[in-house]
């Protein structure tokens, strides 16, 4: 049974029609150190955005444990159940399973873009509450001991990440050039969505150069994804 402890979800995976299994494996003390619970997408299944399975395969939305030793386990699943496809829905992706999948050559990425309504309330505490990350950004970054200025004016609301000598810093108004206006691009580079020449390319935001290229370092993209734990 998956979902909280007040209101479960489901009482058979999200996906009963799927022949759910459930597997874990321990050390050797009887200490549980992985799981997967990979489910058999029968062929002639349609899906509302994947369309109608042309083939079997395994679904995997839920493991936990090394990676290698997951792909193992599915691996011995997949040669009983005589199937040659594995599909991993909604994975993030840097979580160490996807690292792992992508170094390998028989990878097929797919990757649906993320619409999604975010609406910032608070822009200057939004940006305080992330000094920690964006100073950790700073601390990866060729902007390590130097200066800089992002403003961004969403909406009626304004502020500035300030970077002083390496140090970051929020202030509540506009200061500097380095400026970028737009309500929804901006709150979607908050967000880490997508790239952030991408946002700022494809939406009405005004920008400068330089705004953009801070953007980079201060606000990438941080590729969110819900998995089903989640939803």
């Amino acid at each position: 049974m998956t979902g909280t402890a007040v209101r479960p979800t489901f009482r058979k995976a999200k996906h009963p029609e799927l022949d759910d299994l459930g597997l874990y494996w321990t050390d050797d003390a009887g200490k549980p150190i992985g799981y997967v619970r990979p489910g058999i997408a029968p062929q002639g299944r349609t899906h509302k955005r994947q369309g109608t399975y042309t083939k079997s395969h395994i679904s995997v939305d839920d493991h936990a444990g090394e990676p290698e030793q997951v792909i193992r386990v599915i691996a011995k699943i997949a040669r009983e159940r005589n199937l040659d496809q594995v599909w991993f829905i909604r994975m993030g992706y840097r979580s160490p399973m996807a690292t792992f999948l992508r170094q390998r050559e028989t990878l097929r990425m797919m990757q649906t873009t993320v619409r999604y309504m975010v609406k910032v309330l608070n822009l200057s505490g939004m940006l305080e509450a992330m000094t920690d990350e964006l100073q950790s950004r700073v601390d990866q970054s060729l902007l390590v001991g130097q200066s800089a200025t992002l403003a961004l004016c969403y909406e009626d609301q304004q502020a500035t990440i300030q970077v002083s000598d390496g140090k970051v810093s929020i202030l509540s108004d506009m200061v500097g050039k380095n400026v970028i206006r737009g309500d929804h691009a901006v709150a979607k580079l908050l967000v880490g969505g997508e790239e952030p020449s991408d946002i700022l390319k494809l939406s009405s935001a005004s920008a400068t150069w330089q705004a953009c290229a801070i953007a980079q370092v201060l606000l990438p993209n941080q590729y969110p994804q819900l998995n089903y734990c989640d939803l």
